[in-house]
């Protein structure tokens, strides 16, 4: 199943980067509302207000995740760790990773296997994943692609549960029931007023059970089925954000890809 996973992940990253001539990107987060690899466990649920910063980058090329907080040295050494199921493993300095011990982590030639949670704690004692979450020490490293109008975005699922029927699409409650989500927290704006705006859950196997829901400042939050999600009236003033819900018993990819049409993450 891991390699199974795996070899979708890049066969669909491949097909996506083979008619891409790609330039040099990494976005710095602007928005967000207030809510990898194939081999590591998703961490476990975790409270609503705890939730990652998102970070950005374009796959191919080398990234800095950065640590934006004051730290008080004095009470002990600090690193770079990944999250892998519930437990942070650190960092070693390698061809991949640079200057895991200082506040800017370096990866180089961003990959889909790079895509994972990462946060600068202190080594010893080292706290549990969800007090990382909560002090907001935790990034969300996300990897795009993009083709004419068309961007692919992956990001990292959670488990997290809920039932929202706070939306309906095709008379169901939407999100209704889910056991996991992927946050595409990163600001998007359409690229005008007049070309269709729309997002799709970029699996296949999955999307006939997902559903999407997108927020945009002053407006309220809509939701589609099918994972997918057509925008009424696409505003470029507008910043808009995704989140896309599984039910229990259907499993998101690791990263999960996220189709996005006519729109540009912000700067």
């Amino acid at each position: 199943m891991k390699s199974t996973i795996h070899h979708q992940i890049r066969a669909a990253w491949l097909a996506v980067l083979s008619v891409l001539t790609l330039c040099g990107c990494c976005c710095k987060h602007r928005h967000c509302h207030t809510t990898g690899t194939s081999s590591e466990a998703e961490p476990s649920d975790l409270p609503a207000d705890c939730r990652p910063t998102p970070k950005l980058a374009r796959f191919d090329f080398d990234t800095t995740i950065k640590f934006e907080h004051e730290l008080n040295l004095d009470q002990g050494a600090y690193r770079w760790f990944r999250l892998q199921g519930n437990a942070f493993v650190p960092l070693q300095e390698t061809a991949k990773h640079k200057n895991v011990t200082s506040k800017e982590l370096k990866i180089l030639s961003l990959r889909p296997e790079d895509l994972a949670h990462y946060a600068y704690l202190k080594d010893v004692p080292r706290p549990n994943y969800k007090d990382a979450f909560c002090e907001n020490r935790v990034y969300s490293l996300m990897g795009y692609t993009n083709t004419g109008g068309t961007i692919t975005v992956w990001g990292t699922p959670l488990t997290s549960s809920g039932n929202s029927s706070a939306n309906t699409c095709n008379n169901q409650p939407c999100p209704g029931a889910y056991a996991k989500k992927v946050d595409f927290d990163w600001g998007w704006r359409p690229i005008s007023s007049t070309a269709p705006c729309s997002v799709q859950d970029g699996s296949t196997s999955t999307q006939p059970s997902t559903k999407v829901r997108y927020w945009g400042a002053s407006t309220a939050p809509l939701c589609g089925c099918s994972g997918t999600l057509n925008i009424p009236s696409p505003n470029p003033a507008r910043i808009y954000t995704f989140t896309l819900y599984f039910p229990s018993g259907v499993t998101p990819l690791n990263p999960h890809p996220l189709i996005i049409n006519n729109m540009n993450p912000e700067p």
